[in-house]
């Protein structure tokens, strides 16, 4: 694997998840700003003892609800996307999200094939899709402050 690329092993067996085997990786809105998110890609690879099945779940529920991203076909470097769903539950955020994605039923070999998240020269790496606007305060402040400085402004001229 190649620099900014994360792989590992021994990822679960069975053909149920098991909540203890996972990537996570946390997203935050800048200071002041709310956030709407409505999907994200990656690219991955993973060799044919690898977890075939990848799933997604996030904090925002506390990891409870989770959606099945793919099954994988062996040995490829393939771009998944993901649309965020429910929409309004991904709507209006103004703290962390962490997000997990579960890799399991690795196969055989126990579980010794690889999973990788690839952030190459060849790849984007992860990409989120969506908005981040200031908060409904922030931007009555902007507002406030602008015509603080056109007052100013006005009264030197």
């Amino acid at each position: 694997m190649g620099i900014g690329n994360i792989s590992s092993t021994q990822w679960t067996l069975n053909e149920t998840i098991d909540l203890t085997d996972y990537y996570e990786f946390t997203i935050t809105p800048k200071p002041g700003a709310v956030m709407t998110l409505t999907g994200f890609s990656f690219w991955e690879k993973r060799q044919g003892t690898g977890p075939s099945t990848i799933e997604l779940r996030t904090s925002i529920d506390g990891y409870t609800s989770s959606q099945i991203i793919s099954t994988l076909a062996a040995a490829n470097v393939k771009q998944q996307t993901v649309t965020l769903a429910p929409s309004e539950t991904f709507a209006g955020l103004n703290a962390s999200l962490t997000f997990r994605l579960y890799g399991y039923s690795s196969g055989q070999n126990n579980g010794e094939g690889d999973w990788a998240l690839v952030n190459d020269s060849g790849t984007a790496g992860f990409v989120f899709e969506g908005t981040a606007i200031p908060e409904p305060t922030t931007l009555g402040l902007l507002g406030l402050g602008t015509v603080g400085l056109l007052l100013r402004r006005r009264k030197h001229s």
